[in-house]
Formats: C-alpha cells, sequence, structure tokens
C-alpha cells in the first residue's frame, strides 16, 4: 500500500501540496502547506527532495512510496515568488526553519554580490536565469523517476490541474482548486504587481528581479546584458 510520497521538488514549487493532495491529507487551506507536511504532522510520510543524489535511490526501490518529480520548466518565477513569501515576507508564525532560511540566503548572498549596487536583486536575477536556461541542480529531469507533476498546471487553470492529479488516481475538485487558489493570494497578487507596475515601484526586490528577467526575456538577452539594460531602473 502506498502510502507515502517521495516527492522531488524545488523549495517553492508546492512541494507539500502536491505530496498532502496525494495522500487525502489536506486537513485545511492555509498559505504555507508545509505546516501540515514536512514542517508538521505528516512529516515522517513526505520526503521532499530539492535536489537528487544517487544516495536517495532507496526511496524508488520502497513500494510504500509514490515516487514522483514535480516538473517546473514552465511558470518558473512563481517558485521564486512562493520562495520569498514563504521563507520571508509573508513567513507563517512560529515557521522558524522558514526564517532561518530566507535570513541566511539574504546574508550569504549580499557578500558574494556585493560589488553591485542592488545585491540581492542582482542575485535573484542570477536564480531567475539559472532556471530561464535549466541551469541549477533542481531543474535536471531525474529519468529513473517516471511519474511527474507538471508545476505549471496550478497557475493556469483547474483543467491542468486536474489532468495532473488524475495521472495518480486522485479525483481532484474545482472546488479543491479553488479553496487553494484562494490560499494562495498573495502570491497571485504579487504576480499581478509585477506584471503591471514599473521596476522602482515594486515594494520587493524579488519582484524587482522577475520583473528584469521578464523584460530580458522579451529582449532576447542573456543575465549579464539583461542586467545592464535594466539596472539603471532599479532607482
Amino acid at each position: 500500500m502506498k502510502n507515502k510520497v517521495m516527492i522531488v521538488s524545488p523549495a517553492g514549487g508546492n512541494g507539500n501540496y502536491i505530496a498532502l493532495t496525494l495522500l487525502n491529507l489536506v486537513n485545511k487551506n492555509e498559505f504555507c502547506y508545509h505546516m501540515q507536511g514536512t514542517h508538521g504532522n505528516h512529516a515522517r510520510r513526505i520526503a521532499h527532495i530539492h535536489q537528487w543524489k544517487d544516495e536517495y535511490q532507496y526511496y524508488l526501490q520502497d513500494e510504500t512510496y509514490i515516487h514522483v518529480q514535480n516538473i517546473f520548466d514552465e511558470k518558473f518565477w512563481f517558485v521564486l515568488i512562493n520562495w520569498w513569501e514563504k521563507n520571508f515576507h509573508s513567513i507563517t508564525e512560529n515557521d522558524l526553519p522558514a526564517f532561518r532560511y530566507g535570513n541566511e540566503w539574504i546574508n550569504s548572498q549580499t557578500k558574494f554580490w556585493n560589488n553591485y549596487s542592488h545585491p540581492i536583486v542582482r542575485a535573484i536575477l542570477n536564480w531567475f536565469y539559472g532556471y530561464l536556461e535549466k541551469q541549477r541542480p533542481e531543474c535536471e529531469r531525474i529519468s529513473i523517476i517516471k511519474d511527474t507533476f507538471n508545476f505549471s498546471a496550478l497557475y493556469t487553470n483547474f483543467t491542468n490541474v486536474k489532468k495532473e492529479f488524475n495521472k495518480f488516481g486522485i479525483s481532484y475538485s474545482e472546488e479543491m482548486y479553488a479553496q487553494w487558489k484562494s490560499s494562495q493570494f498573495k502570491v497571485f497578487d504579487s504576480f499581478d504587481q509585477i506584471q503591471n507596475s514599473q521596476i522602482k515601484d515594486l515594494k520587493h526586490d524579488y519582484q524587482k528581479a522577475v520583473k528584469i528577467g521578464f523584460l530580458g526575456m522579451e529582449d532576447g538577452l542573456d543575465e549579464k546584458n539583461c542586467w545592464e539594460k535594466y539596472k539603471g531602473f532599479l532607482n
């Protein structure tokens, strides 16, 4: 009987929500589902792997696990928005691991990019292009994991999400999608702000970086030239 989930998914990829839904364990709809999953009561039933290593192959031999890779080739910017909202700007009360992740990342990247006037924006733009060009380790398709979930479906429409869960025999309703989408208001609102605002008018550094990344994509620019063209719009 499969009563656990091993999911390979980037941090910010809704891995806990996907895993909890596959196990029919969503107890309530909330902004950070890891508070029910890997940071909560079901931690022992969800193996949430952000970067695959050969040492994790033992999970594939365990038939009590559903094995899935969360593919985020499309709409990858929602991974970034999720990460920043859930690990820094809108942290759930008592979520100490998230608080630590956000601050540790800022401290390390500020030091690494300290020769730039906006080191965090520059660092997140590097992250954006790492996903765009599939250069980061978490972008790798793990061929020995046969089943996949298409991350972008969550940000497309109900029909697409239903199709993804149907692959695992899960009956996913329109009401379930509406409740999830409502719980993620901060993410969708942030995306709308990024789309409809000038760079300098955006509140958060990650929003500015994603906006610059979008403009670079539209212009067909590589990371370096994108930064050079749009850095002056930050002030």
